[in-house]
């Protein structure tokens, strides 16, 4: 079955999260790559979804000439301004797809996946995490960050076009956030250890001022919100946010490192060149 990834991005769309992403995810994920996951020179990685190539290109950077980066999306447009930002390094291969086409370049010793978990539907998380297993060298690690809930501002805001209803936003866009104690148990189901794993809210980020913030969630949720209407005046008072002065970001985030075995569990299954074996 191939996984589910929701979208309806367009090329404008991929341009304003490309450029607007150095405000919060970017400037998260390179925290994340330095002090947690940490890549070496000359590891073999894969950066899923890897969007517009911010984080891929740090990643190349850190792993070296002697390393081979691949980076994988579903999006065209994304894809497209990827190849371009990396096109210099030979050995970097960016491709359109999911986990499946990346598994054509395993083993990895280690795969990245920065805010991009939670676009994959729940009922299809276990088989996500099990071709990240099988993708992975033993000893290979596995590193994400994403979100467990939005917070203040972005939170009321994106559920007032949603006749003030965060669920039926998240249900629209189709993502699924989920706790650090829903991909521990998971994890640890699919075979992998545990390194590292946090939950805290705070700060992703902050946008030079509101029409900065606005274009760049409308890109990120594809098409469902719009940056058309400014934000209502009482949510702006609400959260003592000003106009034309900077917008900071809060979520409640789950960063986590989970490191596949050097001997195998007995009784886990894995995905062994698409087949479920024991």
């Amino acid at each position: 079955m191939a996984l589910t990834v929701t979208s309806i991005n367009t090329p404008s769309y991929a341009s304003s999260y490309g450029h607007l992403s150095q405000h919060l995810q970017e400037s998260d994920a390179l925290k994340f790559l330095d002090n947690v996951l940490q890549p070496q020179y000359g590891d073999r990685a894969l950066d899923f979804g890897c969007g517009t190539g911010n984080v891929t290109l740090d990643l190349a950077r850190r792993i070296g000439s002697d390393g081979f980066l691949v980076g994988v999306d579903p999006d065209d447009d994304r894809i497209r301004i990827a190849q371009n930002r990396l096109q210099s390094y030979d050995n970097v291969k960016i491709i359109r797809g999911s986990i499946s086409e990346a598994t054509a370049f395993a083993p990895y010793d280690i795969i990245n996946a920065n805010h991009v978990i939670h676009w994959i539907p729940r009922g299809e998380h276990e088989e996500y995490l099990r071709k990240i297993f099988a993708s992975l060298k033993p000893g290979g690690r596995f590193g994400f960050t994403t979100v467990h809930s939005l917070k203040g501002f972005i939170r009321d805001l994106s559920a007032s076009q949603y006749e003030n209803s965060y669920d039926s936003f998240l249900s629209a866009i189709g993502w699924s956030f989920s706790s650090l104690a829903y991909w521990e148990t998971l994890l640890k189901k699919t075979g992998f250890e545990i390194s590292y794993g946090s939950e805290e809210e705070r700060v992703s980020g902050v946008f030079p001022d509101e029409r900065a913030f606005l274009e760049w969630w409308e890109a990120t949720c594809v098409g469902h919100f719009s940056a058309a209407q400014m934000a209502p005046e009482a949510l702006m008072t609400k959260y003592d946010l000003k106009r034309n002065e900077p917008i900071p970001i809060h979520a409640r985030h789950v960063d986590v490192v989970a490191k596949k075995p050097k001997k195998p569990n007995k009784g886990v299954r894995t995905f062994k060149a698409d087949t479920l074996v024991e």
